[in-house]
């Protein structure tokens, strides 16, 4: 994902400072991010989110808020 972004500022500054050259490179330099974030986006939809421990945190996120307030 890191190389995602940096991809996608290469490819924005490319465009701001350098149209000519961001005509060459725009196909190829999105082609990390296609492939991260696709994969991210897969693991999150296979795996998934532990609902058990989602709740936990969420409890615990509250009671310290409730304590903390008053």
């Amino acid at each position: 994902m890191q190389i995602a972004g940096v991809s996608y500022l290469i490819a924005c500054f490319a465009a701001l400072f350098a149209p000519t050259f961001a005509d060459l490179i725009i196909p190829a330099i999105l082609l990390p991010p296609l492939i991260g974030e696709s994969s991210f986006c897969l693991w999150l939809l296979i795996k998934g989110v532990d609902i058990r421990k989602w709740n936990e945190r969420m409890t615990v996120g509250h009671g310290n808020r409730a304590a903390g307030s008053t």
